[in-house]
Order: C-alpha cells, then sequence, then structure tokens
C-alpha cells in the first residue's frame, strides 16, 4: 500500500519513503517536513524532530522500516543499495504483517542488509562483455591449423 510510481505525502510512513527521505539535502528535506506530516494511523511519525532522528540513523547504516505507519497490520523494512562510492544506487524493501515484523524484524534485517550487498556487489561490478556480432569474428578460421580436430574413434572399434 502507498507505493506508486512517485513517492508523495506518504514518504514518512513508509520504509522505502524513508529511504527516499534519507537522501535528500537539508533545504527538500525541510520542505518535505514544513509541507506537514500527514496521520495515516497512530503510529505514524508526525514529529519533523523524530522523523529527522530517524533519518539520521538510517544514513548511518540502520534499516528503515515502518510499523503501521501507513496501514494497519502493514509493516516494511528498507535499505538502499549503495555503490563503492557510497552513493544510493537502488532501494530494496520488504513488506510484511504485524507480527511478522514482531517476531522476525532481527532476522529479515539481516537478510535485507545482505541481499542488498550482493545487490551492490553485482550492480557495481564491471559487466562481462558481450560476444561480438561482428561477421568476421563470427566466421569459420581460415588457419586449418586452429580448427579444432575431432578424433574418428568408432565404437565398433573395440
Amino acid at each position: 500500500p502507498g507505493l506508486g510510481a512517485s513517492i508523495g505525502e506518504n514518504a514518512h510512513a513508509l520504509g522505502l519513503g524513508k529511504i527516499a527521505l534519507s537522501l535528500l539535502d537539508e533545504p527538500r528535506l525541510e520542505r518535505y517536513v514544513a509541507h506537514g506530516l500527514r496521520r495515516f494511523t497512530a503510529q505514524t511519525i508526525v514529529s519533523g524532530n523524530r522523523l529527522r532522528a530517524e533519518l539520521d540513523d538510517i544514513r548511518e547504516g540502520r534499516v528503515a522500516s515502518d510499523r503501521e505507519e501507513f496501514a494497519p497490520d502493514f509493516c516494511c523494512l528498507a535499505t538502499p543499495v549503495r555503490d563503492a562510492r557510497g552513493r544510493a544506487i537502488a532501494a530494496l524493501g520488504m513488506s510484511m504483517s504485524a507480527r511478522s515484523f514482531e517476531l522476525e524484524r532481527r532476522y529479515l534485517s539481516g537478510q535485507l542488509l545482505e541481499v542488498a550487498r550482493s545487490a551492490a556487489q553485482t550492480l557495481t561490478t564491471p559487466a562481462v562483455p558481450a560476444i561480438s556480432e561482428e561477421p568476421a569474428v563470427l566466421e569459420r578460421a581460415a588457419r586449418p591449423d586452429l580448427r579444432s580436430h575431432q578424433s574418428a574413434v568408432h565404437p565398433s572399434s573395440n
């Protein structure tokens, strides 16, 4: 719930939204907070100071979370995927029920961080060069000594 093509007035109430907010510079974050932090549930953070404290924790490496801040029985964990220079290049999130959040948050946070590390490595490792589609590369070898030889083994010759 709450996620679409863009993050709007609900960013402060969603794990992935908090990742996006943690990446804003101070003037943009101030503009978001100044608009007012809409309450979606009793758990929604509506204090700018409390939100900033959470965003600071996220910037320091803590997994972002929302615990029924957007909708009842809807919780999320999220983390950025960072390149070698520390820049966020993607974000990962997982949704779960409040019960799963309560019982498995610590384990799932660790798994999410591990997936983010693996994704970062995959996304920042130079790609293997594609096989050339140049006709000269795909043509048969011009020199007979470079061709593979098949031995003529016949099963009946044993």
